[in-house]
């Protein structure tokens, strides 16, 4: 990816989120749950493809092999596809469940492992992707939950 693209994606990707996020909770308040409008499908495909673009972007300090290649990749994919089993979800198309399961499950493995290793490195710190991973995991889990209200 070029590096331009990368400085950009960098710099801007928490205030774009922030952003996208605050336009999703407010369109899905005003205009209820039951019938998401087309603002909040356009904002969470945008946000899903901030997502799959963070997965490329180089770490910023060295590591292991997984911790400093893999595990952002497979961050940022996941958050892709949980990003848009919520949005399947909201939109009842079939496979809303299997999708936010595939996504969760990605986030999960990639961010316990992630954990693990800056634990053992003495690297861990509270940043946005650990803070996102958390929430995205929290949504998902309450969709796929038998509990959720169908929505």
């Amino acid at each position: 990816m070029n590096e331009r693209v990368i400085r950009l994606i960098k710099k801007y990707l928490p205030k774009v989120e922030f952003v996208l996020v605050t336009v999703i909770v407010a369109s899905l308040l005003l205009s209820g749950i039951d019938s998401p409008g087309p603002l909040v499908s356009i904002s969470i495909i945008i946000l899903a493809m901030l997502y799959f673009m963070s997965a490329y972007i180089p770490p910023e300090e060295p590591g292991s092999l997984f911790l400093a290649i893999v595990a952002p990749k497979v961050l940022g994919i996941g958050w892709t596809i949980c990003t848009v089993g919520i949005l399947f979800h909201l939109l009842r198309l079939p496979g809303a469940p299997s999708t936010l399961g595939i996504g969760a499950t990605s986030v999960a493995v990639a961010l316990l492992i992630q954990i693990i290793f800056q634990i053992k490195f003495d690297t861990f710190k509270l940043d946005l992707p650990l803070l996102r991973s958390i929430l995205l995991l929290a949504i998902a889990g309450f969709l796929i939950s038998p509990n959720s209200p169908a929505i």
